[in-house]
């Protein structure tokens, strides 16, 4: 039979936990830094491209819109990087 001594194991256990707990946090405050939305007043984005945004009307649309030349193809409120696609899978 091995001695089990709680008083030293736990420590240990608590300590690696909170570590992970840290790098979870970590992971999440990034993610939700990438996927905000942003102001046009704020930023708008550094390169021509396809946008999700918020369209500026007397309601709140939320599309895709493109921006050439610097400028949304309509007038906008929001807007943020389109999420990546999902990787393929094998179940087709």
């Amino acid at each position: 039979m091995t001695d089990y001594d709680p008083h030293h194991i736990f420590p240990r256990m608590i300590k690696r936990l909170i570590e992970m707990v840290a790098e979870k946090d970590a992971v999440i405050a990034e993610l939700e830094r990438k996927q905000r939305w942003i102001s046009v007043k704020e930023k708008m984005p550094e390169k021509d491209g396809r946008y999700l945004v918020v369209e500026k009307h007397d309601f709140k649309w939320v599309g895709v819109s493109c921006m050439r030349n610097g400028e949304f193809d309509m007038p906008i409120l929001y807007w943020m990087d389109l999420p990546s696609a999902p990787e393929p899978t094998e179940d087709k």
